[in-house]
């Protein structure tokens, strides 16, 4: 790797982002209370997530929970890849978001990635995307780093749509005409797009 005097600014910049979200993710404990739906019910020992971002090709295949922790080095690129694409912004992503999708891809029995089609999004992608579909949310999930828009090749929308509703651990939305579903970690709802 580079050295960090040698970096370009906006590349420094980055790879502090990554450590501090990383950082955070890590340290940072888990928002509870009546508004925030719990973790999945069923919590392995090492939990794994294989994903794949639509927009930029950039991947993750690997553990990102074990030994009764989570992986800093995994979450770093977890960030970066669920980062808004647009504008390569990074925020630390919930936790319980990645332990819902890691428990879906678990259930749906597959070892092909989910390709993310939206993670975070700063204030102004929402707020283009808004302009857009009504249908955005103002103050959505995403804008928080937990929620993901999901798509999987070999699964319908409804089989998705079913493992995510059967962790019983925040919102999920089916858009079958767009072809993906929405995964969240806020309180317990289910909607149809």
């Amino acid at each position: 790797m580079a050295d960090t005097d040698q970096m370009t600014p906006s590349r420094r910049r980055v790879l502090q982002a990554l450590s501090a979200c990383a950082f955070s993710a890590v340290a940072a404990p888990a928002v509870a209370g009546p508004l925030f739906s719990p973790l999945p019910a069923r919590k392995p020992a090492v939990r794994r997530l294989r994903l794949s971002n639509a927009h930029t090709g950039e991947s993750f295949s690997g553990v990102y929970f074990a030994n009764g922790a989570y992986v800093r080095e995994s979450l770093t690129r977890l960030n970066y890849l669920l980062r808004d694409w647009r504008n390569n912004e990074i925020i630390a992503i919930d936790r319980r978001t990645l332990d819902i999708v890691s428990q879906m891809q678990r259930d749906l029995d597959t070892d092909e990635p989910f390709s993310v089609i939206s993670a975070y999004r700063t204030p102004a992608t929402n707020a283009m995307l808004r302009e857009r579909d009504s249908a955005v949310a103002s103050r959505s999930y995403h804008l928080r780093g937990m929620a993901m828009d999901l798509r999987l090749k070999g699964r319908s929308v409804e089989q998705i749509r079913r493992a995510a509703d059967s962790q019983k651990a925040g919102g999920v939305g089916a858009y079958a005409n767009s072809r993906f579903v929405h995964v969240d970690s806020g309180p317990l709802r289910s909607w149809r797009g």
